[in-house]
């Protein structure tokens, strides 16, 4: 095989329905909601030809994690930092097309914390706003 198959194959340009994951969040109260994040990305091909025939890869992965979201905004400001703090190891992964690697188990308290800008309004209600990172985590104890 000269060249690995496509991640995603008859893949033809749009989004189709076989791989979904579905996030959600809670209305935020006090600059804190629970949320889950969600994923669908591709796994590319190990060097182990093995591996890639035993776990169907490349192919689809998809990832979801449940915990609690915080910013550091004010009821005057838009936050500058967006925190995730997972809080369940009931998250899941799944990788490849064989199934062999279904509902893996995710670990929790792996905090992450993304920068903000650029909101649509500069005060609350802040509209939509530009998340990057991630960025050091802030107010950690060493």
């Amino acid at each position: 095989m000269d060249k690995p198959r496509p991640c995603y194959p008859g893949y033809d340009g749009n989004v189709g329905d076989a791989v979904s994951m579905t996030g959600r969040h809670q209305v935020p109260i006090d600059h804190t909601g629970t949320a889950t994040l969600a994923s669908v990305f591709c796994v590319p091909p190990t060097l182990s030809a093995a591996v890639n025939i035993s776990h169907g890869l490349p192919g689809p992965g998809r990832a979801a994690l449940g915990g609690v979201m915080t910013d550091d905004g004010t009821a005057t400001t838009c936050p500058l930092h967006l925190t995730f703090l997972p809080t369940t190891k009931n998250g899941g992964w799944d990788i490849g097309w064989l199934g062999l690697a279904f509902k893996g188990k995710t670990v929790g308290q792996g905090k992450v914390t993304m920068a903000v800008s650029g909101c649509a309004n500069p005060t609350p209600p802040c509209g939509v706003c530009n998340y990057s990172g991630p960025v050091e985590n802030v107010n950690v104890a060493p």
